[in-house]
């Protein structure tokens, strides 16, 4: 993320110093780079700051019979709670997320009772998914069900 900061601040001295000679005075050049690579450092540094703020936490109370996950990103705190029943399982299932720029497969881990599902981790592989959902299993000891 650095390396394209900087390399689109590259690009806009390469394209400001590349203009005709004559279509900017040397101080609106100094304005423009500057003022340029400020704000594209800026929108990455901001981007990042919301990267490295994203938190996801399972946790699990034995003594109340709950499961339940605290998401965080930029201070904004988002809780989920199920509880933990006897018909519950883990289910080990394949997503398909399409964006513009790629499709991407995730192999999400989630816990599902007769009160509804959660999602509690996602992982890229499918031999991490499996193996992330089997430990998760025989720690809560439920079934694993995989959804392919």
């Amino acid at each position: 993320m650095i390396a394209a900061a900087v390399l689109l601040c590259a690009a806009l001295v390469a394209g400001i110093k590349g203009a005709e000679q004559g279509v900017y005075t040397p101080l609106e050049e100094a304005r423009y780079i500057v003022v340029g690579s400020l704000g594209i450092l800026a929108t990455f540094g901001l981007f990042g700051a919301v990267l490295l703020s994203i938190r996801k936490r399972v946790w699990i109370d034995f003594e109340a019979g709950t499961l339940g996950t605290v998401s965080e990103v930029m201070g904004r705190r988002t809780c989920k709670e199920l509880p933990l029943l006897p018909n519950g399982r883990i289910l080990c299932r394949r997503r398909e997320i399409n964006t513009a720029e790629a499709d991407k497969t995730v192999w999400t881990v989630e816990y599902a009772c007769s009160k509804g599902e959660l999602e509690l981790h996602s992982l890229g592989s499918l031999r991490q998914g499996r193996a992330w959902a089997e430990r998760f299993a025989n720690h809560l000891g439920l079934p694993l069900v995989e959804m392919f």
